[in-house]
């Protein structure tokens, strides 16, 4: 009984996570432009020092996952708070 169960969760899940994929890489293609010229533009207006210390302070935290070629990174938002 308990199989069931668990076989037809596993069976609706599938139908309804068919298709994401497609959809997860049409929104990232769709906002990566937008998301990284508005922090570009931000960083962009800083003055030197300030650009060079958000430089330093951006390596320095991904440092940890540098990988050759590029980052092994889960995630990465592009979006901050300013202070």
């Amino acid at each position: 009984m308990a199989e069931d169960y668990r076989q037809a969760g596993l069976d609706i899940w599938e139908r309804m996570a068919a298709g994401w994929e497609d959809d997860r890489r049409a929104v990232w293609d769709a906002s990566r432009v937008v998301g990284a010229g508005a922090l570009a533009m931000l960083i962009r207006a800083l003055p030197e020092a300030d650009q060079a210390e958000v430089r330093r302070r951006t390596e320095e935290k991904l440092r940890p996952v540098v990988r050759t070629p590029g980052y092994n990174v889960a995630g990465l938002c592009l979006n901050v708070p300013a202070e």
